[in-house]
């Protein structure tokens, strides 16, 4: 919760600052979707027991719900697992399920893992449906023994094909195992992804009683049959954001309220090469020179304001914030900066003349590191472990209207999201809602819909919004008072 105190001095700083900026005041109280970054998502799913590594993490951040999930046994019991490759505006996540601890890439020399095997299979056997959404893709089922840490065998095989009721597969390991390992590690995945880095969108693998076969016991910690679950919980989304979970995180060295955004620079691999992966967040993406998504944004002059504190490993470093805006889906302009080391936080700002333009959408980038176009790999290995904490971000505009998150996300609240059928706009009793609207926009800017608030339950239904993303903008006598996001399934 954001104290007495600080929102007293973020208003004491707005007073000074719009005196001293030039601010259009159409129109007054643009509102950055969670500016503050107050709001983190979390989500509980099931996963079964023993399988510690899955994309349902990165596929709540992509798509905001699992892809690795429970239905109904397809042979025996009463569980099998599916596994489905989804796909956002920004990118596609592959279903995977694995007992493995680290699986860096496609190349089995860097799995890591496993459940314990004193058992010598000749083979592999269950039950499968597959209904691929492309006939190129095909779902994978990958098994490693090791004995003592080294390798012993890896074993791949495809499934292809449609398949929409249950079918057997039956593998031979060839060529045979030649000593009883001490441990196993499986694989599944939804898409070839061992050729194929994202896969493609729908393809989707269920699996039920899978064992091996020429034993007369199966590895206790198999759960083949995917009988056993588990309950985990997603960590902490920024919301209203696109994010990455490797190294975007919440953290409470907050200016305002009680939580700040952390990008982190870190290191990955691109088959086997080394790989630089600046923190990054967003609100929009960019596809053929403008960019798609982004939040509903009236202005012409304005400045965008935010704090920050950056650490870079390398004193060469940069951090960048950028903004950007469209009307009637062109491009129109924007600004950007970058931010060098600060060790306390440090007022930004970002100035916008649209050149009596005026925009009805915008798009803000943020990243750790400025190591785009750099050509020397050693300057891109040292940023590695840069730090970027951001908090307060927000225009002008909408900072003269003394209004805050916390202020707002106390009184008015929206569930379940994601909607199935229909959902709920509650607000507070105490809340006066004398000319209040909630608008309701498409993820390119059109508005869909826009309604009245009359009474302090407010319900939509689904047969008014198709399948997809919204972003919706509640305003009080034509000021912005809440933004967010309804994601409808």
């Amino acid at each position: 919760m954001k104290t007495v105190t600080l929102s007293l001095l973020l208003l004491l700083f707005t007073s000074w600052f719009v005196r001293a900026q030039v601010v259009n005041p159409i129109p007054n109280g643009n509102f950055v979707p969670n500016g503050n970054f107050e709001k983190w998502d979390s989500i509980v799913y099931q996963q079964p027991t023993f399988y510690g590594m899955s994309s349902n993490e990165e596929s709540y951040y992509y798509v905001g719900m699992p892809n690795v999930t429970q239905v109904p046994s397809i042979a025996n019991g009463s569980y099998a697992v599916q596994l489905k490759t989804v796909a956002s505006v920004s990118d596609t996540a592959g279903g995977i399920l694995s007992n493995a601890t680290l699986l860096n890439g496609p190349d089995p020399a860097t799995w890591k893992g496993g459940i314990p095997c004193s058992v010598m299979p000749t083979g592999m056997s269950g039950y499968y449906e597959y209904n691929v959404s492309d006939r190129s893709d095909s779902a994978v089922v990958a098994v490693q023994f090791k004995k003592s840490g080294s390798v012993l065998a890896t074993y791949i095989y495809y499934l292809s094909g449609l398949h929409t009721t249950s079918t057997n597969f039956n593998f031979t390991f060839t060529p045979a195992l030649s000593q009883t390992p001490d441990s196993v590690l499986l694989i599944f995945l939804s898409s070839d992804l061992v050729h194929s880095k994202n896969g493609k969108p729908g393809s989707t693998l269920i699996l039920d009683n899978v064992s091996f076969t020429g034993v007369s016991s199966q590895p206790t910690m198999l759960n083949g049959d995917f009988e056993q679950w588990q309950t985990l919980s997603t960590q902490p989304k920024l919301a209203d954001w696109y994010s990455n979970p490797d190294n975007v995180a919440r953290t409470t060295d907050a200016k305002i309220g009680s939580y700040a955004v952390e990008l982190t620079t870190i290191a990955s691999t691109n088959n086997g090469n080394f790989s630089l992966w600046p923190g990054y967040i967003t609100n929009g993406n960019w596809s053929n020179s403008t960019f798609a998504g982004g939040f509903p944004c009236v202005v012409s002059n304005d400045t965008l304001v935010f704090w920050y504190k950056y650490s870079p490993a390398n004193p060469h470093d940069l951090a960048n914030i950028s903004i950007s805006f469209k009307k009637n889906g062109t491009s129109i302009g924007g600004n950007g900066t970058t931010l060098s080391a600060a060790s306390t936080y440090t007022l930004g700002k970002l100035p916008i003349n649209l050149g009596g333009n005026i925009s009805d959408s915008a798009m803000i980038q943020i990243t750790s590191s400025y190591w785009q176009g750099q050509t020397w790999a050693d300057t891109a290995r040292s940023y590695v472990g840069a730090v970027l904490k951001v908090d307060g971000l927000a225009f002008a505009s909408d900072l003269r209207t003394g209004v805050t998150d916390q202020q707002l996300n106390t009184k008015i609240s929206f569930y379940p999201n994601p909607m199935k059928e229909s959902g709920l706009f509650q607000f507070s009793p105490d809340m006066d809602l004398n000319n209040v609207e909630i608008t309701f926009y498409r993820v390119d800017g059109a508005m869909v819909k826009k309604l009245l608030v009359q009474n302090h339950h407010v319900v939509i239904s689904k047969a008014d919004f198709p399948v997809g993303i919204y972003f919706y903008k509640i305003t009080q006598k034509n000021n912005a008072i809440k933004t967010g996001k309804i994601v409808v399934e």
